[in-house]
């Protein structure tokens, strides 16, 4: 039988037999693992009518199941314990991105959210990892994919900077590494401008490679560097 807070009594009926009455649905082990309801109302004369309401599904989705680390991301949910001022228990839901704990989130008066994140660097490259949601206090979870993919040519150059060795090339102070397979250059250049820039030569005849803007070719064993 339901009680106080979720239900106010006494119901009344009016003249013609019918009552209304506003129920708040309580949170615990019955309602998280259900998906319907059912509602049995009888009044003192002993006469009884039945009627079941349908729960929203929990789940969550992204608007992106696929970019690289430190991107932003965002995530909706929907079917989550509603935010009640009238009800005794309030619920948040906690994020965690694999074991990357992400946010804490109070769902709104529909059960609803909407936060954004970012995606850890600590993600393996490439790498799929399970984005969850656990309602506080519960074991109710919910669970999607996302993926980073794996590494272009230009995030393979930053990669292999860490592992190259200090040349100096003519007004320009310039640091890189080749590839003696297919003596292709991965390096990292400063501008006039004191900026560094990435860059992944590929040394065959009349090819360059573009990243993060700039073009680079390689004459003479000179590099030139057009902005």
């Amino acid at each position: 039988m339901l009680q106080s807070p979720y239900i106010t009594y006494p119901i009344d009926l009016d003249s013609g037999g019918n009552w209304v009455a506003e129920i708040i649905i309580e949170g615990n082990s019955a309602t998280f693992g259900t998906s319907s309801l059912q509602f049995v109302a009888k009044d003192t004369g002993g006469a009884s009518a039945t009627a079941s309401v349908s729960l929203t599904t929990r789940k969550i989705t992204l608007d992106d199941t696929e970019s690289r680390i430190g991107s932003t991301v965002k995530v909706n949910g929907v079917g989550f314990p509603a935010t009640n001022v009238l009800s005794p228990n309030s619920f948040r839901v906690n994020l965690t991105y694999g074991s990357n704990n992400l946010k804490s989130v109070t769902p709104d008066t529909d059960g609803e959210f909407e936060v954004t994140f970012l995606v850890p660097t600590a993600a393996l490259i490439p790498s799929t990892n399970t984005v969850t949601a656990k309602t506080v206090g519960t074991t109710s979870t919910v669970i999607v994919d996302h993926s980073v993919p794996a590494a272009s040519p230009c995030s393979r150059a930053q990669r292999h900077y860490r592992h190259s060795h200090r040349d100096q090339l003519p007004g320009l102070s310039h640091y890189y590494r080749r590839d003696h397979r297919s003596s292709d250059d991965f390096g990292i250049i400063r501008d006039h401008r004191r900026r560094w820039r990435f860059y992944h030569y590929r040394s065959r005849a009349r090819t360059s490679a573009r990243c993060k803007g700039s073009v680079l070719h390689r004459r003479r064993r000179q590099v030139i560097l057009k902005l």
